[in-house]
């Protein structure tokens, strides 16, 4: 019993206020599912499965950028390995509204970030994803999970070629000349 207890403590996302498993999923320069996390419960912190992601955090070569929700909270980590995280600005409660120039950044950033959510989008459409799981079954759920997120690469491009080329455009704007870009979000 108290091993179903903690399972239903690990799994319970008071967010969703329903037991969740949760994956972080990158997203290439070029559209393209490249990570994909293993599986988490619906509790951890966003900056616990990114710091506890070797395979996410060892793949980033110096000089690479980030781009992610203002949740992604581990610039100090990614520093100190000579990456750029890029995330919106944050109004805070202490003021009315963004400066112009906070707004235009922010938008920037959204309109690149729109496409990590359109790929999620699409991966929660495998309808494999949406039946109940047993948590014995962890193992075999982070493979179905992943092979979904992958067969999103062989799917039509979620953006035609134009407009990647105005997103692409607007971000170097902000990223000071790095080699390497990557979107990040959980599901």
């Amino acid at each position: 019993m108290a091993g179903t207890l903690q399972a239903r403590k690990e799994t319970y996302s008071n967010y969703k206020n329903r037991d969740t498993i949760k994956f972080m999923v990158g997203m290439s320069p070029n559209l393209t599912v490249n990570f994909v996390s293993k599986a988490y419960g619906g509790r951890a912190s966003d900056k616990h499965i990114t710091l506890t992601s070797a395979a996410f955090i060892n793949q980033l070569p110096p000089k690479s950028v980030i781009i992610a929700d203002k949740g992604f909270n581990v610039s100090k980590e990614l520093q100190s390995r000579g990456v750029q995280l890029i995330v919106p600005d944050y109004k805070g409660r202490g003021r009315s509204q963004f400066s112009a120039q906070e707004a235009a950044s922010s938008e920037c950033i959204s309109s690149a970030r729109i496409h990590i959510e359109r790929i999620i989008q699409r991966i929660r459409t495998f309808h494999i994803l949406g039946s109940t799981i047993k948590i014995s079954q962890q193992d075999i759920t982070e493979q179905i999970f992943s092979v979904c997120a992958y067969l999103i690469n062989f799917q039509m491009p979620i953006v035609n070629l134009r407009q990647k080329l105005h997103a692409d455009t607007s971000i170097s704007e902000h990223t000071n000349n790095t080699t390497e870009e990557s979107i990040f979000d959980f599901i």
